[in-house]
């Protein structure tokens, strides 16, 4: 009697990823700065690509190389009361607003997409008109969106969203996944030790989450980690999994991302005005 292995396809995909991740890693490129004539920053919620990019938003800006910040989700659901909601999103946007000021980049192009229906089916059509407009308006040929197996399913789906709005375009352009909470493959190790301080500035200055929890000791653990990557001296770094638009679009998209099973699995579930599941 044959015996039913359905964790083998499962199984297989670890193995590879494992072998990806040590690929990266062992053939990692140490740089300056990720390549870019333009770069375009996409994070799900307001704060996620200082906590991930703080570093190279910074190097970029001092290297005269245009950088524009799309945040998708107005983050009103990180209170539990939905009655807060509506006054946190407007204080999440006024802080990205300043952030970006701070930082010397244009205004951001806040999509307002409520965080609590980021998710549903409805909306995803706009969603990726927005972010395929994004894409064409700043003519940028480096995208950052966070990694696609970090904690949060919503870092998670920003990734499937944009694979879709880059489906069928013919720039060159190459996506850079981040990390907020994951550990990417580290493909791109840059040495960000000299920028560490005002990046600390930078996520302080989203005070309604440092309220909630103090990220900023958080960077010092995950920017520490990957440092000895950079070389002797480093003692903080940013890293980078670099994919030409084609792969990455083919690797997200096998993923299913946007399935109810994946948004819903992990210790972070979409929370929704009712309390309870998001569906998808």
């Amino acid at each position: 009697m044959s015996e039913s292995r359905p964790s083998v396809p499962s199984t297989a995909a670890r193995i590879l990823a494992e072998q990806e991740y040590l690929r990266a890693m062992l053939y990692r490129r140490v740089v300056a700065v990720p390549p870019a004539g333009c770069a375009l920053f996409v994070e799900p919620h307001p704060d996620d690509a200082v906590i991930g990019c703080g570093g190279v938003m910074q190097k970029y800006v001092a290297a005269k190389i245009p950088a524009q910040l799309v945040t998708l989700t107005d983050g009103r659901a990180c209170v539990a009361a939905p009655a807060a909601r509506a006054a946190m999103a407007e204080r999440r946007a006024e802080e990205t607003r300043a952030v970006a000021r701070a930082l010397g980049i244009p205004p951001p192009e806040l999509y307002l997409c409520p965080e609590d229906r980021f998710t549903q089916p409805e909306l995803r059509s706009g969603l990726v008109t927005k972010l395929r407009a994004s894409l064409e308006a700043s003519g940028a040929d480096a995208v950052f969106i966070p990694f696609e197996l970090e904690v949060h399913p919503l870092h998670r789906y920003a990734s499937h969203l944009l694979a879709v709005a880059l489906e069928g375009m013919s720039r060159a352009i190459t996506v850079h996944a981040y990390a907020v909470a994951s550990l990417p493959p580290p493909a791109l190790v840059v040495d960000i030790t000299g920028q560490l301080a005002r990046k600390h500035e930078l996520v302080g200055m989203y005070a309604s989450q440092i309220e909630l929890r103090d990220y900023r000791q958080d960077l010092d653990l995950l920017n520490g980690y990957c440092a000895p990557l950079a070389g002797a001296g480093a003692r903080a770094c940013e890293v980078y999994y670099d994919r030409p638009r084609d792969r990455f679009v083919s690797e997200i998209l096998a993923l299913g991302l946007d399935a109810v099973e994946t948004l819903t699995c992990g210790i972070q579930p979409q929370v929704s005005e009712r309390g309870g599941i998001s569906p998808a």
